[in-house]
Parts: structure tokens; sequence; C-alpha cells
């Protein structure tokens, strides 16, 4: 909670620390709904995905304020989504080795955090004047909810869903589990982490919130423990079906041309480094299956090629084969 006296108490103060004039913050907080390209996203499922997409100068703005007014603030370490050095691999690593894991998804998340929690939450729990986080809420919302792919609107929710995680750690602590909030995903782990949900589930609807029913899982130690994408059996790694879906884009990437070679080279090569950053040992395998795998492709002459014929006139010339001698004919048998 902040102090009763505001570390943030004018606009002026705030113009300065994000680097522009006082007259183009309250242009841009007039007029930010201006500032906004909204599109659709859909995923490989069909799934559609709304982006509100905020342009410059006001997303320009949003990284300013974010680095310079809200990253300031110090979270528990049990907040993960959001905050810098705190990554997908970090919230899993929290659930490695438990007996149980128990996750939950917040329904609409970011749409359903309104501007009046985003102003409480500036005020309480970082301190701004009463008129500077009026501002920093027209700043950092769009159309009566917390933007999808604005660069504020993670730390917003933490900051707006911190008295929620804080409770939710509480009741981790009084079971003795394992706790991590990461942006929308919930996770407890450990002994009897089912018996967290129930309440779990009350305290997240009385601040306003819905958890998403068909996402709630539990997951013992002898099935499949996924948490934020990532395994968390007996260590960080990445589920089977992943990794299988990328060596099948390995194979698939042999086949086609040049140029769609290249651009899908760069993409597995992408996905490469991503497996490899969270767990080593399955990077180093699908980095040597693709290796091995463009070797072959480029050890093989292209049909037509000067090189393709060179390889066909050194095969060795097979003998040709000797016609069949006929056969005599057979004698009848006496009937």
């Amino acid at each position: 909670m902040s102090d009763p006296t505001p570390r943030l108490s004018s606009v002026r103060h705030l113009a300065a620390l994000v680097g522009v004039s006082p007259q183009l913050l309250r242009e841009l907080g007039r007029n930010a709904v201006r500032h906004y390209d909204p599109f659709t996203r859909v995923n490989k499922s069909g799934k559609r995905r709304n982006i509100d997409n905020p342009r410059d100068p006001l997303k320009g703005i949003q990284r300013r304020v974010l680095s310079s007014v809200l990253s300031r603030e110090l979270l528990p370490e049990y907040v993960m989504g959001g905050v810098p050095g705190r990554s997908a691999r970090a919230n899993a690593l929290v659930h490695v080795g438990q007996r149980a894991v128990v996750k939950m998804d917040i329904r609409d998340f970011f749409p359903n955090i309104r501007p009046p929690m985003v102003l409480r939450a500036l005020i309480q729990q970082v301190g701004c004047g009463r008129r500077v986080a009026e501002l920093l809420t027209q700043l950092t919302t769009f159309r009566y909810r917390l933007p999808q792919g604005a660069p504020t609107s993670a730390m917003l929710a933490n900051l707006v869903a911190l008295p929620m995680a804080c409770e939710l750690n509480e009741l981790a602590t009084s079971l003795k589990l394992r706790f991590t909030i990461y942006v929308d995903d919930i996770t407890f782990s450990g002994d009897g982490a089912h018996e967290a949900l129930g309440t779990a589930i009350e305290i997240v609807q009385r601040h306003g919130f819905a958890v998403r029913s068909k996402k709630v899982t539990v997951a013992r130690s002898n099935a499949g423990q996924v948490v934020t994408g990532i395994t968390v059996n007996r260590g960080v790694g990445v589920p089977r079906e992943k990794r299988k879906a990328i060596r099948q884009r390995m194979r698939h990437a042999r086949g086609v041309d040049h140029t769609t070679r290249t651009q899908e080279r760069r993409s597995i090569e992408g996905l490469i480094a991503h497996v490899r950053w969270i767990n080593p040992r399955q990077g180093e395998s699908l980095e040597r299956a693709w290796v091995k795998g463009n070797r072959a492709v480029n050890e093989t002459p292209a049909p037509g090629s000067r090189r393709a014929a060179r390889a066909r006139a050194a095969r060795p010339s097979r003998p040709a084969r000797s016609p069949p001698s006929p056969s005599a004919p057979r004698a009848r048998a006496p009937r």
C-alpha cells in the first residue's frame, strides 16, 4: 500500500518522468481512443482474439509510463507475468516435482479490468495523486477496459489483482502449498493442492473476476503436469506434442521451394532456440536433427541440374539382364 502522501502528485512531475510536456499528456489523454487500430487475430485452433493495438505517439508514452512509473513498484515473488526478470520458465520452476498441480484461468481478465479498478490501483498501489491517476487511466485504458496489446496492460493487471493475489498466497501458505500467478494463470502445487480449489475460486469471485471452469485442472505426478506451457514433472521441459510438431515442420521444410524454405528455416530455428532456453538437452536434440536434415537436403542435387547429371553418370551401370530361355513344352500326362 502507498504512503498517505502521494509520491506522484502532479501532472508536471509525471510529464518530467516520461519526458514530454504536460500539454501533450493531457491532449493524448483526452483523445486516446483515436490512437488505437484494433484488429482480430485467429489462432491455429480457430479461436478469435481481439487486439486493441495502440499506435504512436500513445504507445510510446505507454512504454515510458511502464518503465518510469509502473515498473518501479516491487511486486511479491509469486506475481510472475509482466514483471521484468520473471518469465514463464521461472513461473514453471516454482512447481517442479510436486505431487499435484492445480491450475485455473481467470476468464476475460483484461476486458474485465475497468477504469475505476485501474484508478484505484494507481492511487493505492503506485501512490499517485487523484489527478495524475485519472490522467494515467485515460492513457492506459480503451473503451472502458484494459487494452490487449498495450505495453502497460500486464503490469496494471498485476497491480489491480494484487489484493486478490495476496489472499491466494495466504491460502497457499495455510495449506503448505506453492503458489504463483502469471497474468491470468493461477497455479497451486504440493500435497493436497486440490484442497485449495473451492476457496481460491471464492477469492477470485470476491474480487470481481470469474474462473474459466473448462480450464480448471488437477494433474498428479503420474500424468503430464504443465504450467504456462512447460512440463514440470521432473524438471522444466517442452511437452512432447510440441516437440513432435516442431519435428514435423522440420521434415516438411525440406520439401518446399527455396524462398519458403528460408522463411520457414528462420521460424523453425526460433522454435528450437525457445526449446533450448527452456530445456537445453531437448533443444540440442532438435538442433542435431535439424542440422542433419539440412545436410541431407544440401547433399541431394536438384533434378535436372548438372550436379544431378554428373551423379547419374557416376553411378555404376548395371549388367544387362539376359532374356529368359524358352522352356521346353511340358509332357502331357497320359489319360
